[in-house]
């Protein structure tokens, strides 16, 4: 009873999945167009000043427009707009490998554009948390100061199983490209790890967190839109802003 109960809510995570992405494929990466995030005058915070340049990295299959209601809260919180970047794959189911590549170049970008700059901050959704690993071991390191990551499949995920792309294979429990990630942070980056209690891609949920990572579950948001929902994009700021709460 309990093992068809189990499958049964795997089989629905997947169906769920399938449907979520394929619609998210033939919109051009996003499943909804990105809602318009508000911030009243009242819950405006003053910033570090000036606060880190930010970049924002998109996961599987989304070319960046579920980054950008984050995007917005952030600059109506206090960052200059040239202080905040989202990341556009070129192919956003393909390797975390090249993600990488293209998270450095975007960071080079963020660091010209922001000259005064000696370190920045990550927010990840998704797959992307997996090239943003990739980009810290490989020397990003020294020029992040807080990782953020939203339902990152740190250790994989079943439901890559149906997932398409050669991001698809690297989300796979036990493949070779998590093999080669380190299973804790490279020393000097500040991680912070958020999901859902309503997860229908990182299965098993705890797979998105990472050791010695502090971690927040929310509700009742899904996985597709963590990085759009307020309480998520609060508790992101409210981290690049102050930290870990000890």
């Amino acid at each position: 009873m309990i093992r068809r109960l189990v499958m049964g809510i795997a089989y629905a995570a997947v169906v769920a999945f399938v449907a979520i992405s394929a619609v998210a494929l033939v919109r051009g990466g996003t499943l909804f167009g990105p809602p318009e995030v508000a911030m009243p005058a009242d819950t405006v915070r003053p910033a570090e000043d000036p606060p880190r340049p930010v970049l924002l990295v998109p996961g599987w299959a989304d070319v960046g427009g579920r980054m950008a209601p984050l995007a917005h809260r952030l600059r109506a919180t206090g960052w200059d707009s040239a202080a905040v970047l989202i990341v556009g794959f070129d192919d956003p189911v393909g390797s975390n490998v090249d993600h990488a590549e293209e998270i450095r170049v975007a960071a080079d970008s963020l660091f010209r554009m922001n000259p005064d700059a000696t370190e920045i901050d990550i927010v990840a959704h998704s797959m992307g948390g997996l090239a943003t690993r990739w980009y810290l071991q490989h020397g990003g390191a020294e020029r992040v100061r807080r990782f953020v990551s939203l339902g990152g499949p740190h250790r994989g995920t079943l439901v890559s199983l149906v997932a398409w792309g050669q991001g698809g294979v690297e989300m796979k429990p036990g493949s070779e490209f998590l093999a080669q990630l380190d299973s804790v942070l490279p020393e000097g980056v500040e991680g912070f790890t958020v999901r859902t209690e309503l997860e229908t891609h990182i299965l098993p949920p705890e797979n998105a967190t990472l050791p010695g990572v502090p971690d927040t579950v929310l509700c009742c948001t899904v996985h597709w839109t963590l990085p759009t929902d307020d309480v998520a994009i609060e508790v992101i700021v409210d981290f690049l802003l102050n930290g870990r709460s000890e």
